[in-house]
């Protein structure tokens, strides 16, 4: 007698089942993963909102020819000194800014000998009297002290920017009752940037990949759409603070050129409801690509939010499948062990 669980035939049909089962439950095509940088709720607006994004290798086309550097990526965190180097001199400057609910400039640095740091040069003005061998006070005279002193860059997202025409002043911060006469700090500005186009940032971003941030409340609304930063490490970095209230769900797009036009592909998503995780159980049906609520990729919710029936189950579909695997489970894997016990 033939042990027919053992054919070819079988093990081919058996491979093949399970296939179908699992791509049933991995409902997504997802080649990327998106995050959010911390636990956002969805009462949070109008401040800066980040995230990162893996699966690029590195080797994906970017913009920019980043003429300044850092020497480490100063994330949202990070509170202290900045400074980094620079491939241009003469007329140059680095604007340093925390972007929060507005962009604030923190500092301008001149770059010096190719590099610029975060640092301000102070003085101070005093007048010192003058004494004779007798200790009698016969006039007085000036005295100025200088000294540099770091900045410190505060938490946020931090920007570098590549900026010409630098101008100086010295800057009035006395305190009245002080001791000296006089406190000045000595203050630059560099009025014109360069865009991250023309090499006016530490930093390149993907020519191709953006994130779309959306706040769902009654429906999806579009926040902004984020250029994807690589800021080195492996670390590809996108933020806005143009953040509106409501659910944040954010998506990475792919620019793609398909049937003659220009179109964009979820490749990410993290935020909505949409079993990206852990997949769905299977349906006993398939979606017409025409219907309004088709949507394979879970992305986008075009009628009601919870991403339409494809992220959704039902009794049926659920029995269906549990009748199937109970007879399988019940009837032929006690079946072959059995054949396999008598003619081994």
């Amino acid at each position: 007698m033939t042990n027919i669980f053992d054919g070819s035939k079988y093990q081919e049909a058996a491979a093949k089942c399970v296939a179908f089962i699992k791509r049933q439950m991995n409902v997504n095509n997802f080649t990327h993963k998106i995050t959010f940088g911390q636990e956002y709720s969805d009462y949070y607006s109008g401040d800066v909102l980040w995230g990162k994004v893996e699966g690029f290798t590195g080797e994906e086309d970017q913009v920019g020819n980043c003429n300044i550097s850092v020497p480490q990526y100063y994330d949202y965190d990070y509170k202290g000194k900045v400074n980094g180097g620079a491939s241009v001199s003469g007329d140059y400057a680095v604007n340093v800014y925390v972007i929060r609910d507005n962009e604030y400039k923190v500092i301008t640095c001149p770059i010096n000998g190719g590099s610029w740091q975060s640092m301000m040069t102070y003085k101070e003005t005093y007048v010192v009297p003058d004494y004779d061998e007798e200790g009698k006070q016969i006039g007085e005279h000036i005295e100025e002290v200088t000294y540099d002193l770091d900045v410190e860059v505060g938490e946020g997202i931090k920007e570098f920017r590549l900026a010409t025409g630098v101008s100086s002043h010295w800057e009035d911060i006395s305190v009245p009752g002080a001791q000296y006469e006089k406190a000045e700090r000595l203050v630059y500005e560099a009025t014109n940037e360069i865009s991250p186009e023309n090499g006016g940032t530490p930093y390149r971003y993907l020519s191709y990949y953006t994130v779309r941030l959306y706040s769902y409340s009654d429906t999806e609304y579009l926040n902004d759409t984020c250029k994807i930063w690589n800021v080195g490490g492996g670390n590809f970095v996108w933020y806005t603070n143009k953040v509106a209230e409501g659910h944040k769900i954010g998506k990475v797009m792919q620019q793609i050129w398909r049937e003659g036009k220009t179109q964009y592909d979820t490749i990410g998503i993290a935020g909505a409801i949409s079993n990206i995780e852990n997949g769905r159980l299977p349906a006993s049906f398939l979606i017409p690509k025409d219907d309004p609520q088709y949507d394979k990729d879970g992305s986008t919710a075009q009628w009601v939010y919870g991403y339409c029936l494809n992220a959704r189950t039902w009794a049926y579909d659920v029995g269906l499948a549990l009748l199937v695997f109970t007879e399988l489970l019940t009837n032929l894997l006690p079946k072959r062990f059995a054949y396999k016990k008598i003619y081994v």
